[in-house]
């Protein structure tokens, strides 16, 4: 039976085309199996969270600013790379599905938490080559981010090949089994030069602005926090001051207003660290993320100042909030 030249070379496209096509099914189900940063702090929740007293959420500022083995009661930090407000409440959501022992949920915000929504961060390199921002972008886990997180919040826009292609390959993280990502220290990062790229680059992120998401967002946090009898704590990390200077007087002054409006209106506290003078170049890793020395210090700041007296567990002074 002879076989039609259409035919023919259908079937040879299907022959050459199925190693190809399952290499590139199991190339792909490798990746998205690959253990990164994400995954490990989803695992975290998903273990540790139902008996977590403190749960930390927020962006890289508090992923790499606070070490939850400093904290009083049990602690664990679900802050990542570029995660926003969006994230955070699609985090809350899981963690209270089920019975728990929530006490203090720590929500940082940063100058840019306002405006952004999820994947303001992994797009930016779509639109900027990484070399224009002079950042050589450290330790920002594009492909981890979209992978890990975008199990959470059922849905991603992009393939994990589509990402490897590009260049946006996973970095080595070390986090420890509480969730803290120690930022190793960046010799130069806390230049003007470099402060000043490193605002730039979040003001890029800003550039869609999303108040609406992101506050929308925020406030649904504090209302679940409310529904568990849990206090939720408004933290803003330090920075460092060359860090600082690179932004408005007036973006900084319309910052620290949204806050302290939130925080009259649903009786927050807030934990503004931004400016505290007892942290100095050796305590930053960079512009904008604590070294691990000062990571560590601050979360033994925090937890004396402003953890401590909102929890009660074995061998800490102080009275659980109550709404």
């Amino acid at each position: 039976m002879k076989l039609g030249p259409l035919l023919k070379l259908v079937l040879r496209l299907t022959v050459f085309s199925a190693p190809l096509i399952l290499g590139i099914g199991f190339l792909e189900r490798g990746l998205r199996s690959m253990p990164t940063p994400s995954t490990e702090k989803h695992k975290i929740l998903v273990e540790r969270g139902p008996s977590a007293e403190i749960v930390i959420f927020g962006s890289s500022h508090a992923d790499a600013g606070l070490d939850p083995a400093k904290f009083p009661c049990s602690a664990i930090n679900l802050a990542n790379d570029g995660q926003t407000l969006d994230i955070d409440l699609a985090l809350m959501r899981e963690l209270v599905r089920g019975p728990g022992r929530l006490q203090v949920l720590i929500v940082p915000v940063s100058l840019f938490s306002f405006h952004v929504s999820s994947g303001d961060f992994a797009r930016l390199p779509e639109k900027v080559p990484r070399k224009l921002l002079g950042l050589d972008v450290p330790n920002v886990d594009w492909l981890s981010h979209w992978l890990g997180q975008s199990r959470v919040v059922k849905a991603t826009p992009h393939t994990a090949i589509g990402f490897a292609l590009r260049g946006f390959v996973p970095l080595p993280h070390e986090v420890t089994n509480l969730g803290w990502t120690p930022d190793p220290v960046k010799p130069g990062r806390t230049s003007i030069r470099e402060a000043s790229t490193k605002a730039e680059f979040h003001r890029m992120a800003m550039a869609n602005d999303h108040q609406k998401e992101a506050t929308l967002a925020l406030l649904a946090i504090l209302e679940i926090a409310k529904g568990v009898h849990a206090a939720p704590v408004l933290l803003v990390t330090p920075f460092h001051r060359n860090y600082l200077a690179a932004w408005a007087p007036s973006e900084l002054a319309e910052f620290r207003a949204r806050l302290s409006a939130i925080a009259y209106d649903y009786r927050v506290v807030v934990a503004d660290y931004s400016q505290d003078p007892r942290f100095s170049d050796p305590d930053f890793a960079d512009a904008d993320h604590l070294s691990p020395g000062g990571a560590q210090r601050f979360s033994r700041i925090l937890a004396s100042e402003v953890i401590g007296p909102l929890v009660r567990c074995e061998g800490v002074a102080g009275g659980k909030w109550a709404p």
